[in-house]
């Protein structure tokens, strides 16, 4: 998990930004990405990471498609 900081046009403001870094093996190559986690998952999402849960299913339910 990751916190990510926002910059604005008018000046620099802090909005709160969650971001779940994995990595995935897709067509025999090791893939790294980032899927954006909307407030109201964060607990589960959090949960889950806790508990080892499959990459899989995480990204299932923030609504990504894994090949």
């Amino acid at each position: 998990m990751h916190y990510c900081e926002k910059q604005t046009r008018s000046g620099k403001k802090s909005y709160e930004q969650y971001y779940y870094h994995y990595e995935l093996e897709m067509k025999g190559k090791r893939v790294k990405r980032s899927a954006y986690i909307p407030k109201d998952k964060l607990d589960v999402v959090e949960e889950w990471d806790r508990k080892k849960l499959d990459v899989v299913l995480i990204l299932q339910y923030l609504g990504k498609v894994t090949d």
